[in-house]
């Protein structure tokens, strides 16, 4: 689902978060068989979608002769910024100055799934909105900037938005409204930001749509960071700025 809003692909990013709503649903009442059905409907839709998609890749390759002068390789994660922006009502701006992408094409796989969720996490939970950044003399534009660099075959990613900072009263609500842990649990801080990662945990349970509520991006992000052998940071102030830090070998 990510990586079909990253590339602009709506109608299939659409299809994608029905498609969870569903596994959702037979995960709650496994003798759903009316779910199951509609779980096979709709990946027969994506793939049908999907192939299109690659027909169509097939035919603009044949025709490519070359980049086009002037195009902006960062496009997409900018009108994907753009597009949860215009969703969620606030205005963010992209940085991407100090970004590179990995030299590996499995990597930039990767690292393309990593910035998505990061974006989507950053413009829902992080940025606020204009009137509030106001309130607290701030640019009425939140800003997202994405940064890298490798240095001793490690690739670093580092995305960073000047939005809230993470809310650990907030979390750690959530976790006990869940039933993850009991009121009475202590918890250090960085097992209460451990928390977000966790498969299933949203801070935006209360309005779910395919840019956030159903805590499954983090999670996935996490998993596939580990299977590449990295680790993920996370750094914050309240009212100034959340960072996550991803570091992988290369």
């Amino acid at each position: 689902k990510g990586n079909a809003a990253l590339m602009g692909f709506q109608t299939i990013s659409k299809t994608a978060h029905s498609l969870e709503e569903s596994i959702q649903k037979v995960q709650k009442d496994s003798k759903n068989t009316i779910e199951y059905l509609d779980i096979v409907m709709q990946i027969e839709e994506v793939k049908s979608q999907l192939q299109t998609v690659e027909e169509i890749s097939d035919k603009l390759k044949l025709h490519a002769k070359g980049q086009v002068s002037g195009h902006d390789p960062f496009d997409n994660l900018k009108n994907l910024v753009n597009k949860i922006a215009a969703d969620e009502n606030k205005q963010v701006r992209l940085d991407t100055s100090g970004f590179a992408p990995p030299a590996l094409n499995s990597q930039k796989e990767l690292v393309d799934l990593i910035i998505s969720q990061f974006i989507r996490n950053a413009v829902v939970h992080g940025i606020e909105s204009g009137t509030v950044r106001n309130a607290e003399n701030k640019d009425s534009t939140g800003t997202i900037t994405i940064a890298s660099h490798t240095l001793n075959n490690k690739y670093k990613l580092t995305i960073k938005d000047d939005g809230r900072g993470l809310d650990l009263d907030k979390i750690r609500g959530e976790a006990i409204q869940s039933n993850r842990i009991t009121a009475d649990k202590k918890l250090s801080r960085q097992q209460i930001v451990g928390l977000i990662f966790k498969p299933g945990f949203s801070t935006r349970s209360e309005r779910v749509d395919e840019n956030a509520g159903r805590g499954a991006g983090l999670d996935l992000v996490k998993s596939k960071v580990k299977e590449a052998g990295g680790q993920i940071s996370v750094k914050f102030t309240p009212g100034e700025f959340t960072e996550f830090t991803v570091t992988f070998p290369v």
